[in-house]
C-alpha cells in the first residue's frame, strides 16, 4: 500500500497493481473508526485506460509495461473517436492482429490512396475509428485452407 500525505487529504493505492487511486478529502479528526465510508472518500480505477504495450518490431523502441491509450473496450464504446497516428496504429494492431505501425500510416497517407482515411487536425493526422475498422477489416482475405487456395482467392 503506497500513502501520500499532506496537512490535508491522504491518497492511497490499496492493491499491488497500481491501477486504483483512492482520494480521502474528509476533514481531518472527523474520521474516527476508520471503517465508515465518509462522504469525502473517492475512489478511481485506471485498469480501463491502461492498455498493454505491443512489440512493433524494428519500427518502434521494444518495451514491456503499460501505456495509456486505447484499448479495445473503451474505444468500441467510442466509434467515432479520432485517434493519433501510433494509436490508430496500435488500435488496428491490437484489434486486428494486423502488423501495423505509425511510419506505415504516415506513408500510406502521402504516397497512396490505400490507407485508412484521416483528417488533419492543423498537421496533426486524426484517424476515426470507424475509418481504421472498415481498413482493416477490408485487409483481410477470405478464409481459406490452404495457401493454393489463398492465391486462387486473390
Amino acid at each position: 500500500m503506497h500513502i501520500m500525505e499532506n496537512d490535508g487529504p491522504n491518497a492511497v493505492v490499496t492493491n499491488t497493481v497500481a491501477d486504483t487511486l483512492v482520494l480521502d478529502e474528509t476533514a481531518v479528526g472527523t474520521e474516527e473508526d476508520g471503517d465508515s465510508n465518509p462522504a469525502g472518500l473517492a475512489t478511481v480505477n485506471f485498469a480501463d485506460d491502461l492498455a498493454p504495450l505491443v512489440d512493433h518490431g524494428a519500427d518502434r523502441p521494444r518495451t514491456k509495461g503499460y501505456s495509456p491509450g486505447p484499448t479495445v473496450a473503451n474505444v468500441a464504446a467510442k466509434p467515432d473517436r479520432l485517434l493519433r497516428r501510433t494509436a490508430a496504429a496500435d488500435y488496428v494492431e491490437a484489434t486486428y492482429g494486423i502488423p501495423c505501425s505509425p511510419k506505415t500510416l504516415a506513408k500510406l497517407a502521402c504516397v497512396s490512396s490505400h490507407g485508412p482515411p484521416f483528417r488533419l487536425a492543423g498537421r496533426f493526422p486524426l484517424y476515426p475509428i470507424s475509418g481504421l475498422d472498415a481498413w482493416a477489416r477490408a485487409k483481410i482475405g477470405p478464409l481459406v485452407r490452404s495457401t493454393a487456395e489463398a492465391q486462387r482467392a486473390t
